[in-house]
């Protein structure tokens, strides 16, 4: 009876000592479990996620690195270093000739384009760090290729052909419009609307009343000179009766050339 008594005494003793283990473990460890829940911390418990198989998901301005996911660099700048438990990411500013223009995690930026004249574009606003080159068409150019309001490639407007004439003219965005002329006009090419076409026997009409008005001055030019006894050396600026010969043949003139002008096709 003393014996049982006595075992039974010991496993008290025994039950109270692992009792006071667990009490010392759970102190000494305490701080250790309530750092885990810190926002550094998360990381080790996602990296775990990781190596039983659960996929390891960053927010959308955040990048994974192997030691868990970090905040993206802002736009003009680019990841110098990535973060760790005790800083953010490292991130730099875009040097000059390159650029950034959207949340990254690549370890350098962008080169600036160039607006070549040999493919008729022009630069409309320069680089920045933010933000690549814009480009336009010079004159004379339209865009054929635009990606918003860059213009990556530009061809040069159209020119119409002789027997057309430009219906529209080209712009930075479109080309040139050219149409036909229709039966009995014309144009070069370079007209906006065709002309009529001048028939031969107009045309001889027009010379014919040029010569008339030449004969005409010229003759009555001479009648007076045989008339009044002085040479033709004589100018028009000392003798007033040229102005009235002048004017009367430049009044013929115009009745013939009227009738030519004014008749029925």
């Amino acid at each position: 009876m003393l014996y049982f008594e006595g075992l039974k005494n010991e496993s008290y003793i025994f039950s109270d000592a692992i009792w006071s283990i667990k009490v010392c473990v759970s102190v000494i460890f305490l701080p250790y479990f309530i750092k885990l829940k810190t926002k550094q911390h998360w990381r080790t418990i996602l990296l775990l996620n990781v190596s039983t198989g659960q996929t390891l998901t960053c927010g959308p301005y955040e990048y994974e690195t192997p030691g868990g996911c970090c905040p993206m660099c802002p736009p003009g700048h680019w990841v110098y270093e990535d973060c760790t438990d005790l800083r953010t990411t490292h991130c730099k500013p875009c040097t000059e000739g390159t650029f950034m223009n959207h949340p990254t995690s690549r370890t350098r930026c962008y080169i600036c384009k160039s607006c070549d004249e040999g493919s008729g574009l022009k630069m409309k606003t320069s680089c920045t760090i933010k933000s690549d080159t814009v480009c336009e068409p010079l004159e004379g150019f339209y865009c054929s290729d635009s990606r918003k309001d860059d213009c990556v490639e530009a061809k040069k407007h159209r020119r119409c052909e002789p027997g057309e004439y430009i219906r529209e003219h080209g712009t930075s965005s479109t080309d040139t419009v050219c149409s036909t002329c229709s039966d009995g006009t014309f144009s070069d090419g370079t007209f906006t609307s065709c002309q009529k076409t001048q028939t031969v026997s107009e045309a001889s009409h027009h010379t014919w009343t040029l010569q008339m008005f030449l004969v005409c001055y010229f003759k009555r030019r001479k009648i007076r000179h045989l008339i009044s006894g002085k040479v033709s050396t004589v100018t028009m600026k000392h003798d007033h009766v040229y102005f009235i010969d002048i004017m009367v043949c430049f009044f013929i003139y115009l009745i013939f050339i009227s009738n030519v002008l004014f008749q029925e096709p």
